[in-house]
């Protein structure tokens, strides 16, 4: 996945077809960044995790197998 160096207020949705990977951006890093698992398959591989920063500021989302999770999501839960 590519790295993530700063905040973009821009542009606050990344995706990487190629990795099938996706971060969404919620706010600026104050500090050292640091990473909360929230989901991870290794059968297949899959993952979410929630990147907060040193005062506890929620700064973005990683998703990786962004694909494998929306069938799992629609296969679990319907079309709701």
């Amino acid at each position: 996945m590519e790295q993530y160096t700063e905040y973009n207020d821009e542009n606050r949705i990344s995706y990487n077809q190629e990795e099938d990977t996706m971060y969404v951006w919620k706010a600026p890093c104050q500090g050292a960044l640091g990473s909360v698992l929230l989901y991870r398959d290794a059968k297949d591989n899959t993952m979410v995790a929630l990147d907060t920063d040193e005062v506890g500021t929620i700064v973005g989302i990683e998703l990786i197998g962004v694909k494998k999770l929306m069938k799992k999501f629609k296969k679990n839960h319907g079309n709701n």
